[in-house]
C-alpha cells in the first residue's frame, strides 16, 4: 500500500495539502463605561458650569484607541482628556465632561464615544436654573502641595466636617480662589484638594470656615422695610382721613 501510494504521489494523481496552522480567534476589545455621577448633574446655574466624570474601563484582550467624543447638545463639552488616547487591555481613563446651561430648562444629551470598536453611547442629564443674585464673595488662599500637581480642587460645605460640593469647573493653578457664590448670613466651611498630571486627587486639606455678614440691603430685609412702610402709609392716611372728618362743616 505504501508503494502505491509512493508511485501515485509521484505520477501527480495524488494532491497532498500541507498541514495548516489551526485558525486563532482574533483579540477582543470590549470597553465600558461607568458613570460616576449617578444619575445626572443635577441643578446648575445658567451662567455656570459643572464637570463630571465617566470612567471607560477597556476590559478586552485588545487596545481600543478613543478617538472622539460628540454631544447631542452644545450645553455638554469634554473638559480632559485630549483625543485620541489609547487603552491597553485592563486599563482606564476618566473622561471629564463639561455641562454649562444656558437658558433655565432641564437638558439630556447624548455622549457618543468614537472608537476602534463600535460607538457607546451615555445619556447626560442636567437641570439649568436661574443663578441667584450675588452680594458677597469669600476670598481663599492657601499652601502649594509639596509634590508636583497641576492643579487644585476647591470644596465647600455648609456644615462642620462636610459633605462638600465642588466649586471649580477646571483646576485652580494660583494658591487663590474667589467664592463669589455665598449668601450673606450664611457660615461656610472650605476644604482643597490636590491634583496631579494623572488625575489623582489627595486627601481633603484643613478645613477653613468663614462667615458672611448680613447685608442691611438683603431681600428679607427689603421685604420688611417695604412692609413697614405700608403700615406706616395706611396709618397716616386714616389720621388725616380722621382730621379731615373732624373740620368739616357738620
Amino acid at each position: 500500500m505504501q508503494a502505491i501510494l509512493a508511485v501515485l504521489m509521484a505520477t501527480g494523481l495524488v494532491a497532498v495539502k500541507e498541514p495548516q496552522e489551526a485558525l486563532m480567534p482574533s483579540p477582543q476589545a470590549t470597553l465600558v463605561g461607568k458613570l460616576t455621577y449617578g444619575e445626572g448633574y443635577g441643578s446648575v446655574a445658567v451662567g455656570a458650569n459643572r464637570i463630571e466624570t465617566i470612567t471607560l474601563i477597556n476590559n478586552g484582550t485588545a487596545s481600543v484607541t478613543v478617538s472622539k467624543v460628540t454631544y447631542t447638545d452644545g450645553a455638554f463639552s469634554t473638559y480632559s482628556p485630549t483625543l485620541p488616547l489609547t487603552l491597553p487591555t485592563g486599563s482606564a481613563m476618566s473622561l471629564q465632561i463639561k455641562f454649562m446651561p444656558t437658558v433655565v430648562k432641564p437638558y439630556s444629551a447624548n455622549c457618543n464615544v468614537y472608537s476602534n470598536i463600535p460607538t457607546h453611547t451615555f445619556v447626560l442629564t442636567g437641570t439649568g436654573i436661574k443663578a441667584p443674585a450675588t452680594q458677597h464673595s469669600v476670598n481663599l488662599t492657601w499652601n502649594a502641595s509639596t509634590s508636583p500637581v497641576n492643579g487644585y480642587n476647591v470644596y465647600r460645605g455648609i456644615a462642620h466636617g462636610g459633605p462638600y460640593s465642588k466649586l471649580n469647573a477646571g483646576l485652580v493653578t494660583p494658591l487663590t480662589y474667589t467664592d463669589s457664590t455665598v449668601s450673606s448670613g450664611q457660615t461656610y466651611y472650605y476644604v482643597t484638594t490636590a491634583v496631579d498630571a494623572q488625575l489623582r486627587e489627595s486627601p481633603y486639606s484643613n478645613e477653613f470656615t468663614a462667615g458672611v455678614a448680613v447685608s442691611f440691603f438683603s431681600r428679607a430685609n427689603i421685604e420688611l422695610i417695604l412692609l413697614i412702610a405700608l403700615v406706616l402709609a395706611i396709618v397716616i392716611y386714616f389720621a388725616w382721613y380722621k382730621n379731615r372728618r373732624r373740620h368739616e362743616p357738620v
